[in-house]
């Protein structure tokens, strides 16, 4: 027990715990911000704090402190007393953008209480559990999903998908890649880039029913149908398409535990042809599987949301390795994202 009567300067700075706690204010923040289409008021009109509250019929002083947390977050920036958007609002929060985020901040949570989520994970064996409770999950743990709940996630992860894609043709090696299988590959977000950067390239995206129709409305709206197929697969229960020279997976083995990863691991290698390659576009956390702080909270959620987690660039390596794929490379694409190649 401390003396009270004997206070001595702590040995560090209480400035952590202030920036987690009141990081809870940033997601609610950024939410209001989008619902008052905020965004693109400012993009149009850069303006001053009171200009913002009388265009909305705000709270004049309360305005000038919720413009003030957008700004130490990155979204806005000052200049001579007004508000302008920075570039990350211009490319990511306004609905002119191919990539506007503004329909994923709107999606309600699909855990309403983290708290209680984490404290379960905790007290629970994940591997055991029967419920899947994140909305991806829900997705690809069904063959029967709802049509308008399985359009909405893949509208929504479409848009955040093609800037990963671009950073995925941009920079992943696909040298000698003459037929690609997208094998879970959604609306076909990584299929229409690579179409689009490998004209001569084949491509087949494999999802779930439901998915493969949204998949083909999207590609079809590139003008790709003949350069993209489309095929209903489940991959851990029907016969995987042959022929393919290469299988491309995106943020796929984090979703699930150990036994399905390495199911798709030995399949893949399988599937194969000597000298064909599997691609995992994968959010990859350093080997201490502290950092970056966004993925190992990420990976946190993951536990209880899909019973996956997130891996290291040495364990990814390690079990690509294990199944006998070699000259494993990783390589930085985009954001948080890497792309991890192997060779049969």
């Amino acid at each position: 027990m401390s003396d009270k009567n004997n206070l001595k300067m702590p040995t560090c700075s209480d400035q952590l715990l202030w920036d987690v706690t009141l990081s809870a204010y940033n997601v609610p923040v950024l939410l209001v911000a989008a619902e008052l289409k905020l965004f693109p008021f400012i993009a149009k009109t850069p303006a001053t704090p009171r200009e913002v509250a009388a265009h909305f019929s705000l709270n004049a002083e309360v305005t000038e402190a919720f413009l003030g947390v957008l700004t130490s977050l990155g979204f806005l920036v000052q200049h001579q007393g007004k508000f302008h958007v920075t570039e990350v609002s211009r490319n990511y929060l306004l609905p002119e953008s191919p990539y506007n985020w503004s329909g994923l901040l709107e999606s309600p949570p699909a855990i309403t209480d983290v708290k209680a989520a984490i404290q379960e994970a905790l007290q629970k064996d994940t591997a055991h559990q029967e419920r899947a409770v994140h909305v991806f999950g829900m997705l690809k743990d069904l063959k029967n999903v709802d049509w308008g709940l399985a359009k909405l996630i893949a509208q929504k992860s479409h848009v955040r998908s093609l800037p990963a894609a671009m950073g995925v043709a941009r920079w992943g090696n696909f040298t000698g890649v003459n037929k690609l299988l997208d094998m879970g590959g959604g609306c076909g977000s990584f299929c229409i880039v690579l179409a689009l950067t490998y004209p001569e390239m084949q491509l087949t995206v494999a999802d779930l029913p439901a998915l493969c129709e949204i998949a083909k409305e999207c590609i079809t709206e590139y003008g790709l149908e003949k350069h993209v197929k489309v095929i209903p697969v489940d991959m851990f229960t029907d016969e995987w398409p042959s022929g393919y020279d290469a299988v491309f997976f995106s943020n796929i083995f984090h979703d699930w535990g150990e036994e399905k990863y390495r199911f798709l691991t030995e399949k893949s290698f399988e599937v194969l042809p000597p000298g064909g390659h599997i691609y995992l576009h994968e959010l990859l956390l350093e080997d201490t599987r502290d950092s970056p702080a966004a993925l190992a909270a990420y990976s946190l959620g993951l536990k209880f949301a899909t019973k996956g987690h997130l891996f290291t660039g040495k364990e990814v390596t390690e079990l690509l390795t294990e199944y006998g794929f070699k000259d494993i490379s990783i390589v930085h694409t985009y954001g948080y994202h890497s792309l991890v190649t192997g060779k049969k």
